[in-house]
């Protein structure tokens, strides 16, 4: 059923306060839609208007003609009425209105789109920050950059989770807004100036842009520097963030460099217990020591980042997962298979709690116990072919070199191999959903309780049974 807040597509539906409200953020867009120098920069904005469309509860609807009720419209066809929107003004000849929409919402009692008119419009977070930027930007300027810090924090968020690239466009333009308000209220030497270098910075890197970010990242130094000198924990933030960046380039000394530069500033100006900027510090200078090949070192420090996100942050946080993972890959490395596979069960159990089994770190750690059975597989069949006796009689091909005897049936232990994984998956899914059934209906009758306990009690034992498996597949 729509409601007041959906966008409706299709005659008679010009009055409801959702459409009202939609145009109403095309408008406060317009100016910037007509300065865009490209089809990806009026895309962006354009899902900028329907981001925060959905972000007041909204939908974009057309009419289903076959039962005459609603259809939601796809990402293309919002996209395409959205940038209509625009050019349609543009064709009325209508400016960047100001007027402010009312700040609440009366549904009707049946939630249908008709209302008299569009007074009831419930303003987003960034619609009432573009208007305390008009109206306030004057007399309250420290407010208005703080709602808009909140804002492009928020949109930094959901696209590190969405991998929304509009989103991380919006966050920039929303921290831009913010370093406008700062250089016209502090000048260019102030921490808040140099605070928004760096969230500019962070966005750009997530982005892979490294040069941009690195660029934002110096602006930033440069005044922390200038404002607290070397010995400062707003300094040792900006190296630890360049190295960041140079990790990822490859520039793999370079970035030692930084990350040590960090750590030393912290461990001067440590007053107190070890925190998780330190073991940030440590994790990173462990992945720098895993990509030049020194395993072992890299093992001292994320055991050091790991002792104080466990102490910090405690078990389940996806610092102290992604700290055992990279042990899991260092002791990989060493051809430490069995210790490797504990680690990286330890990662994949947390990663399964905080995000499910179809997230991306979740993968990411799923791969790399695919590929230590791989590579232990392969490490078996090097031991086999050493030990295999010598032919009798001349076996020489014609190419020089020994005949090898046939390898093991490789493939078909692989292929077992990602079956058993791909069912343990399955079930720490069918885990959470039962554990969810059972947290959200605790009422449930008793004997309902007892039959999802069985179940849970029974895949238990099935992943026991998995796990036994790849036991004897990768270690027998």
């Amino acid at each position: 059923m729509a409601t007041n807040h959906d966008v409706i597509f299709g005659k008679g539906n010009g009055r409801n306060p959702g459409n009202q409200y939609w145009v109403h953020l095309v408008r406060q867009h317009l100016e910037e839609y007509n300065q865009a120098t490209n089809r990806n920069e009026t895309r962006s904005i354009a899902k900028s208007v329907i981001y925060s469309v959905h972000q007041n509860g909204g939908r974009f609807l057309k009419k289903n003609g076959k039962n005459g009720g609603y259809l939601e419209m796809t990402k293309e066809e919002k996209l395409h009425k959205t940038r209509q929107c625009f050019v349609d003004l543009n064709h009325r000849g209508e400016k960047n209105r100001n007027e402010e929409p009312p700040s609440s919402i009366q549904l009707a009692p049946d939630e249908v789109a008709v209302a008299p008119d569009a007074s009831t419009i419930l303003l987003t977070p960034e619609e009432r920050l573009d208007q305390q930027l008009h109206i306030r930007r004057e007399t309250q300027p420290e407010e208005v950059s703080k709602t808009y810090n909140a804002l492009a924090g928020l949109l930094f968020k959901d696209g590190k989770l969405e991998e929304d690239q509009e989103l991380y466009q919006a966050a920039i333009r929303q921290y831009q807004k913010v370093l406008a308000i700062h250089l016209k209220v502090h000048g260019p030497d102030h921490s808040e100036t140099a605070d928004t270098y760096h969230n500019i910075g962070h966005v750009l890197c997530q982005q892979d842009m490294s040069e941009d970010a690195m660029d934002q990242y110096k602006k930033g130094l440069e005044i922390r520097l200038k404002l607290h000198g070397t010995d400062h924990l707003s300094t040792a933030d900006s190296y630890h963030c360049m190295g960041m960046v140079l990790f990822n380039q490859a520039q793999y000394e370079e970035a030692m460099q930084l990350y040590q530069k960090a750590l030393a500033i912290k461990v001067k100006m440590q007053d107190g217990p070890e925190d998780s900027s330190m073991a940030a510090s440590h994790y990173c200078i462990g992945n720098v020591l895993r990509k030049q090949g020194k395993e072992r070192a890299a093992l001292e420090n994320y055991h050091k980042a790991l002792a104080i996100f466990l102490k910090v942050d405690g078990r389940r946080h996806p610092s102290t997962a992604s700290t055992y993972h990279s042990i899991g890959e260092a002791l990989c490395n060493q051809g430490n298979y069995d210790d490797a596979m504990d680690q990286f069960q330890i990662a994949l159990d947390i990663k399964f709690k905080l995000y499910g089994t179809t997230h991306s770190s979740t993968l990411s750690t799923y791969r790399s116990m695919e590929n230590l059975l791989r590579k232990q597989a392969e490490y078996k069949d090097t031991q086999v072919n050493a030990n295999v006796p010598e032919p009798s009689g001349d076996t020489t091909p014609q190419n020089g070199n020994p005949a090898r005897p046939p390898l093991p049936a490789q493939q078909t232990n692989n292929t077992v191999v990602h079956q058993l994984l791909q069912a343990q998956l399955s079930i720490h899914k069918a885990q959470q959903d039962l554990q969810i059934q059972q947290s959200t209906n605790p009422s449930e009758p008793l004997q309902a309780q007892q039959t999802n306990n069985t179940v849970l009690q029974q895949l238990l034992q099935v992943q026991q049974d998995i796990n036994r498996a790849l036991q004897h597949l990768y270690s027998g």
